[in-house]
């Protein structure tokens, strides 16, 4: 069963993430922010970062109908879905700014999702990494989106864009969207020449190529759109596969490079203080230690905390 998403009580947190929204989002002069959402479970951590998408949806982009993101995610069951699906997405629209979720896996809890977070949610971001790569050929060629997808042999006038044919498109420059539909092309000039460039980049390692060419603004593939990042029940990093080493090179890269990015992230306020205050005592790659190791006062990026208490 599915019901839209209410959310109240939580206003002073929610302008906290718009002020850090308009400070990674100013094209002309980003700021990279990080932003951990800090909480015992329950309090609504998930909600809040949900309710600032609702924000963006409403304020940041044209009004359905004709914007490109559908105005509220949806609650399933129990399990709050942190990316809107695809399908509801107007792709005919440019894409004002990206959104897309992560969710770190608990093997032993009710919302589990099993294996690779990446893994589990790459398919997700590809049609947006397309339509943010046709946003990029309309600002570059100053010409129309519809022009845009005619130069990529999609006529979006004639009829409606769908996410098969977007990954069809995609397949072409993504490698993301190579490795989702299978056909990840060795001889790509991404890989290093060694003995691993033989092997197919992993998913996260094409992920942040793709993001890369989107968001560093020294690129002539930019996209001069801003994005939200969103890892939900980040306490469980440490456990996933390719994350923590992702999410060291995404906040490197993002600072360093300069992108207008936010990355929100969601974590048990407890373990987050003692494993911040004990790293001896943290599972290996955890939120904090990822975060220490990626911090750099030169390096720019802004990492902030939200700390929920109990809703009087």
């Amino acid at each position: 069963m599915t019901a839209a998403l209410y959310f109240c009580d939580r206003e002073q947190e929610i302008q906290q993430l718009i002020e850090c929204w308009h400070r990674a989002s100013d094209l002309n002069s980003p700021e990279p922010q990080l932003v951990v959402i800090k909480g015992e479970r329950g309090l609504g951590k998930t909600r809040l970062a949900l309710e600032f998408y609702r924000w963006l949806s409403l304020n940041q982009s044209s009004p359905r109908p004709g914007g490109y993101w559908p105005n509220a995610l949806n609650i399933v069951g129990k399990n709050l879905e942190v990316n809107p699906d695809p399908q509801l997405c107007d792709f005919s629209s440019p894409i004002p700014y990206l959104w897309w979720g992560v969710r770190c896996a608990d093997q032993e809890a009710e919302n589990s999702v099993a294996g690779d977070a990446i893994a589990n949610h790459d398919r997700l971001v590809a049609p947006h990494l397309v339509t943010l790569s046709m946003r990029a050929v309309m600002e570059n060629r100053a010409i129309s989106l519809g022009k845009a997808w005619l130069s990529v042999g999609i006529d979006a006038a004639a009829s409606a864009l769908q996410v098969d044919t977007l990954l069809s498109v995609g397949k072409a420059f993504s490698e993301s969207i190579k490795i989702i539909k299978g056909g990840l092309d060795e001889t790509s000039p991404i890989h290093v020449l060694s003995a691993a460039s033989k092997r197919a980049l992993s998913r996260s390692d094409a992920l942040l190529v793709d993001l890369e060419h989107i968001f560093n603004p020294a690129l002539r593939s930019f996209a001069k759109t801003p994005g939200v990042i969103f890892i939900d029940d980040a306490q469980f990093c440490a456990y996933d596969p390719a994350l923590p080493s992702f999410l060291e090179r995404l906040f490197k890269l993002s600072s360093t490079q300069k992108w207008p990015v936010l990355i929100l992230a969601t974590h048990w306020q407890r373990e987050f203080a003692a494993w911040s205050g004990t790293p001896a005592l943290a599972p290996q790659n955890s939120l904090p230690q990822i975060i220490a190791r990626a911090s750099n006062p030169d390096a720019g990026l802004v990492v902030r905390a939200i700390d929920l208490t109990v809703v009087a």
